[in-house]
């Protein structure tokens, strides 16, 4: 929608679907345009039904969603995470379990997003996303992340210069 900021949401198919509700609700209730991928926790028809400018499905193209995303909310499992770091998107990761929140801690060490773990309290989901929103230096660093991994070919590749990249900037 116009005006609105845009915000991709996933818990992919192994998180939860009460982390994916709540960020989906917050979110909307927060003014964002929300595209959110369920992966089978949720019918996208609950999602949709929880505010304005919700936009629900089983799956969406996700490197197509994070580059047209202001900010993406995500529970870090390693493709969804390094796809966002590809395309340049600020990040929100709300992990289900520890190796998950290590993407959190990377995305913080990075500069490119805030990592939840292991609370969320309520109104946490849209601060934080509302936060990266309103610090340039988020996305500026998120565009030069991804800017270093132009190129980088294959995953694993990818996955080792984030990781070195997360050791220059602690």
């Amino acid at each position: 929608e116009v005006g609105r900021p845009r915000a991709y949401v996933s818990q992919g198919s192994t998180g939860t679907t009460d982390l994916l509700r709540r960020a989906v609700e917050e979110l909307a209730a927060a003014g964002f345009a929300v595209i959110a991928s369920t992966g089978g926790l949720c019918s996208a028809d609950e999602l949709a039904g929880l505010g304005e400018g919700i936009e629900a499905a089983k799956l969406h193209d996700t490197r197509a969603e994070l580059r047209a995303a202001d900010v993406a909310v995500i529970s870090g499992g390693h493709m969804t995470a390094m796809e966002a770091l590809r395309a340049g998107v600020p990040t929100v990761v709300l992990p289900r379990v520890s190796s998950q929140a290590l993407s959190g801690k990377r995305a913080e060490r990075l500069g490119t997003g805030i990592g939840l773990w292991p609370r969320v309290p309520k109104g946490a989901i849209a601060r934080a996303a509302l936060r990266v929103l309103s610090r340039p230096r988020y996305l500026n660093r998120a565009r030069e992340v991804a800017r270093r991994l132009e190129g980088v070919i294959g995953e694993r590749d990818a996955a080792a210069l984030a990781i070195a990249l997360s050791r220059e900037t602690s």
